[in-house]
């Protein structure tokens, strides 16, 4: 890819000269400026961000589904997303950047960059986008997390 291409995405801009491998950020993204009415998806950034993985359940409804990128059977219920926050994602979640939420309606989606190496360096690299559906009580209702190749 020419190197003069402009690749601007949420979050900034990203490196052409590697844009046939990963999608990498020239800078440190910039943070996602959360709405109003999607403050719980900044609130669960902020929980992965200070590793409070112990707090990620009280924003799901009792009976919520998380569907999780990189097995097939879903996460059902508070007790397995305890579990699955605890003792999976605790263990192998970097320290994420959300560089874009949007809202419509009871949806929101967040895309995620996280650390990565990259030709010998730390850059940034855009990893998943969460689907978050809310429940009429506020809190989180199902979540799908898509991995970017």
């Amino acid at each position: 890819m020419s190197d003069h291409v402009e690749l601007n995405v949420p979050g900034g801009r990203l490196d052409p000269a590697h844009a046939d491998k990963r999608d990498v950020f020239i800078d440190t993204p910039v943070d996602a400026k959360a709405s109003p009415a999607y403050r719980l998806a900044q609130t669960y950034v902020e929980h992965v961000q200070a590793r409070e993985f112990h707090k990620l359940p009280d924003l799901f409804t009792d009976d919520a589904v998380i569907y999780p990128p990189l097995r097939r059977a879903p996460v059902v219920g508070r007790a397995k997303i305890v579990d699955f926050y605890e003792n999976t994602i605790a263990k192998v979640t970097p320290i994420a950047k959300a560089v874009s939420i949007y809202g419509e309606g009871n949806d929101c989606f967040m895309e995620l960059s996280i650390p990565m190496d990259v030709d010998g360096e730390q850059r940034y690299v855009l990893t998943t986008i969460d689907h978050f559906t809310l429940a009429p009580d506020g809190r989180f209702s199902r979540m799908i997390v898509y991995l970017r190749p």
